[in-house]
């Protein structure tokens, strides 16, 4: 989302951390410490970011040779951040195909129902991804997560609604208060990345 700040970010409190990732990058580089800068700079609506993501893309492919869903996603997610399209694509593919995968053999796994969904979503899929949502509401233990938030963006991009949008930023943004999220929150699609996703909604005039 193009050069938006987004209302709970404080620019004082997001600038000490940027400086503490930093400072804590220069004493040892990983993905995760890239990653957390790179967050930081994003919320600041920094280019400097989208490098750093594609670097930490990189740098997990190279850790994680046999990676999970939660890994490709994670992937994939940073890719798409970075502002590579293609290759986001192809992870969140490789996402869903991942997951087929295991529910041959696990097919009421929710949290790998989930993952697809994200995956799905993100390629722009609905269809699968409300076949996903489906399958995870008729698990009596699988419903009320994610996927709720799924739905809702799913009808804010095709019938957008401002009020229904704001309601949405509203829940967001007393989850991300409640459970005081750092603005460097890493670990594949993050609370950030769903709160800026929604708050484009109301911004449609």
């Amino acid at each position: 989302m193009p050069n938006t700040t987004l209302p709970l970010i404080n620019q004082t409190q997001l600038h000490q951390e940027l400086a503490l990732r930093q400072k804590q990058l220069a004493e040892r580089r990983n993905y995760g410490r890239i990653e957390q800068v790179a967050r930081c700079l994003h919320l600041l609506n920094d280019e400097s970011a989208k490098p750093l993501f594609c670097e930490a893309a990189a740098l997990h492919e190279t850790v994680f040779r046999e990676p999970t869903s939660f890994d490709t996603l994670t992937r994939a997610n940073l890719y798409r951040l970075g502002g590579e399209k293609h290759r986001a694509q192809r992870w969140f593919q490789a996402t869903t195909q991942y997951v087929a995968t295991r529910l041959v053999r696990y097919p009421r796994n929710t949290t790998e129902l989930t993952k697809a969904a994200i995956g799905w979503y993100f390629l722009g899929d609905y269809d699968r991804v409300q076949e996903c949502i489906d399958q995870i509401r008729n698990d009596p233990d699988g419903a009320g997560g994610i996927e709720e938030w799924l739905t809702t963006l799913m009808q804010l991009a095709t019938a957008p609604n401002q009020q229904q949008a704001q309601q949405f930023v509203t829940t967001i943004e007393d989850y991300i208060q409640r459970h005081q999220v750092s603005f460097s929150d890493t670990g594949s699609v993050t609370i950030w990345d769903w709160y800026e996703l929604a708050y484009r909604y109301t911004q449609q005039h």
